[in-house]
């Protein structure tokens, strides 16, 4: 049985609500990273959206218009390019999961904060099935994770710095 392209969407959307990534992707990728803060400021940071932008230079602007929870929708403007970010399972604050869609691109995003004595591990795994963007290989895509996760990182350092000092 093959499936229409919005039925794939849609099959692809429900890995996120059931909190796995996509298997059968052909770009896969995992990146892990600890973090000297609670696994609670790691979550805020990544479910404030709207500061996406000043975290990565690539994403040029985040509409959300409610607060991020399973089901809530956001469309993301990268390199030109506008992207519909949809959240799915979420375990405050230890799991959570968004898909990313566009006509020929999903993106199926997993994020576990895992507590640690002296702060949080990040693990992030990250799948793409995008055969209309070849550009894409596993090594890439670790690459923008390691990117993206340096940046939670500092913030949330950042903020846990200056908490620590007040």
């Amino acid at each position: 049985m093959e499936l229409s392209e919005s039925s794939w969407h849609d099959a692809l959307q429900n890995y996120s609500l059931w909190g796995l990534n996509d298997p059968n992707a052909p770009v896969k990728a995992t990146v892990e990273m600890e973090v000297h803060a609670t696994p609670q400021k790691v979550w805020d940071i990544l479910c404030d959206v709207s500061s996406w932008p000043r975290m990565r230079p690539d994403i040029e602007s985040v509409e959300v218009k409610e607060p991020v929870q399973t089901g809530t929708s956001c469309t993301l403007s990268t390199n030109g390019v506008k992207l519909v970010l949809t959240f799915g399972r979420m375990t405050v604050p230890h799991e959570l999961n968004w898909v990313t869609t566009m006509p020929g691109l999903v993106m199926t995003n997993r994020y576990v904060l895992v507590p640690q004595a002296e702060g949080t591990r990040v693990v992030s795994s990250e799948t793409i099935t995008a055969p209309s963007f070849p550009q894409f290989t596993d090594a890439v895509l670790a690459e923008r994770i390691k990117t993206w996760l340096v940046a939670v990182k500092a913030a949330a350092e950042r903020i846990n710095a200056a908490s620590a000092a007040s």
